[in-house]
């Protein structure tokens, strides 16, 4: 396959500050940087650029090149504006873009990513291809303002990779022809997430090994739908169930989960462990008893995958990509925003004794391989 040089330019990406941001892109990247000439542009929301200044340092990751550049916008005000203030923050970066000379940029995240990355293609005459992964096509296309941004860069790129089938029929309803729509669901490392023993992970984390446990990983976001959680988890202690929670991440409803679980009682059972390092994911996935994810909107989450590649049962919400992964014999899909629901999916998985072996046969398709090779069929396409 002829090496390219590919320009990609998103938000979704680990930071020196946020370490663990967007691992799948991290992943997908680096792996594609072994065989072809890549160079990511990050951009870093102005206030926490200023905030942390001289943080974010130009760096090489194995083959991969990442440049840090400030994202400039009023926050809350003319938010629909916000792919015109990317547009000219990008505006420092266009010598390097010259001299870098990218035979294809890939945007990753429909807004304002690939609104701003979509007209400096044609001002550069660049071909263009955007990832999306969710909630910036399912929520960001709701508002008006949006979604004609949206659907005008969807537009101008030559082939749109969607994680999902559900994001693809999305994708046609917003007028995206199916010949330029690629179906390119996340990979997984399943050299690193596998099955260990209970004990070694319990032993790995410092965790008391004979409780049962409940694992939320990800962003602390009310739309993740931790509230529900928090307040199905609350009943089945009330139930007399012994469990205990552990959220893994942050997020900017730390604080009110923190305050709703000491109201309910029970902030001796929750335990908010930040976040943690990708690699030691592997550990909780093994420790605890299950993953639960009742988020309002999703692509096809990573740590979904990796805990299936692991042998834990889930629960989470049908929504998005999830019931695409997520089966019968791998966990219980409710409805969002459901707390009932929850309670009832959280006990019947506990009580459950899981086939492993079914859950990780369940993911076996989704190698970083077969990822790899229908990006760089789609990258290439836009370039011939």
């Amino acid at each position: 396959m002829n090496r390219m040089k590919v320009l990609v330019v998103t938000n979704l990406f680990p930071s020196p500050l946020r370490l663990n941001r967007a691992a799948y892109n991290r992943q997908q990247f680096l792996r594609l940087s072994e065989t072809h000439d890549v160079t990511v542009l990050v951009a870093i929301a102005w206030l926490e650029w200023v905030k942390n200044i001289g943080s974010y340092r130009n760096e090489k990751m194995g083959k991969l090149n990442i440049r840090y550049f400030p994202y400039f916008y009023i926050p809350k005000i003319a938010v629909y504006l916000h792919s015109f203030y990317m547009f000219l923050s990008m505006l420092p970066q266009i010598p390097y873009i010259f001299k870098y000379k990218p035979d294809v940029l890939l945007a990753s995240w429909a807004f304002p990513d690939a609104v701003a990355s979509a007209a400096w293609c044609r001002i550069l005459n660049i071909p263009l291809v955007v990832k999306v992964h969710g909630s910036d096509i399912n929520v960001k296309s709701k508002n008006p303002g949006h979604r004609k941004q949206i659907e005008w860069a969807l537009r101008n790129a030559d082939i749109v990779v969607s994680v999902s089938k559900a994001l693809c029929r999305r994708l046609s309803e917003l007028g995206v022809g199916d010949n330029r729509i690629k179906l390119l669901y996340n990979g997984v490392d399943l050299d690193v997430f596998r099955p260990e023993t209970k004990q070694k992970a319990n032993e790995s984390l410092g965790l008391i090994d004979n409780q049962k446990k409940i694992l939320f990983v990800g962003n602390l976001e009310l739309t993740k739908g931790c509230k529900e959680l928090l307040t199905a988890f609350a009943d089945l202690l009330e139930g007399g169930l012994e469990v205990q929670l552990y959220y893994v991440g942050r997020g900017r409803a730390e604080k009110e989960l923190k305050t709703q679980a000491e109201k309910l009682g029970c902030l001796d059972k929750v335990h908010f462990k930040g976040e943690a390092q990708h690699k030691d994911l592997v550990h909780w996935y093994n420790a605890v008893d299950l993953i639960c994810l009742p988020s309002y909107n999703e692509g096809v989450p990573n740590v979904l995958l990796e805990a299936m590649a692991c042998g834990l049962p889930v629960v989470a919400t049908r929504v998005g990509g999830i019931p695409e992964v997520v089966s019968g014999e791998s966990g219980i899909l409710v409805e969002k925003q459901n707390p009932d629901a929850l309670i009832v999916a959280l006990r019947t998985v506990l009580d459950k004794k899981w086939d492993k072996g079914r859950i990780i046969k369940g993911i076996k398709g989704f190698s970083w391989d077969s990822n790899l090779s229908k990006l760089e069929g789609a990258l290439l396409k836009s370039v011939k």
